[in-house]
């Protein structure tokens, strides 16, 4: 049995999330969003004690994987929940590697500067880095 790792981000608009999810690969249909925090289950089927009210299915993220869970702290902010064997592969390695940190970070950016009407925004990343510029 793989035991989870919860890590606490500054993750904490819903949209943003789910769009970074779709664009590291993940099917939208195979995010489950729940006003209720719901069980998390390990590769066997087991419920776990940790909950989340943003769900990856294990079958959606690999053989013998467990399922990987975003939780709404008190405050608003998500704390990410990934097994310490999906954080060695694929989306668990990711989003452990910080991956989907800056990619949900883009994508705030984004949607900040749609809202405040900037004259253009780039992204590029460039050596594992990402670089964003606005032009005001």
């Amino acid at each position: 049995m793989s035991a989870y790792v919860g890590c606490e981000t500054e993750i904490n608009d819903i949209e943003v999330l789910l769009e970074s999810l779709v664009e590291m690969g993940i099917q939208r249909e195979k995010i489950e969003v729940h006003e209720v925090a719901q069980k998390l289950h390990g590769y066997q089927g087991d419920a776990r004690e940790q909950k989340a009210h943003v769900v990856v299915r294990r079958r959606a993220v690999g053989a013998a994987s467990n399922d990987i869970g975003f939780e709404r702290m008190e405050d608003g902010r998500y704390k990410t929940w990934v097994s310490e064997y999906d954080s060695l592969r694929g989306l668990g390695k990711q989003i452990a590697a910080g991956r989907l940190l800056a990619t949900y970070a883009k994508n705030r950016v984004l949607k900040e500067a749609a809202k405040r009407r900037v004259k253009s925004v780039t992204c590029k990343e460039e050596n594992g880095r990402m670089r964003i510029r606005i032009r005001i």
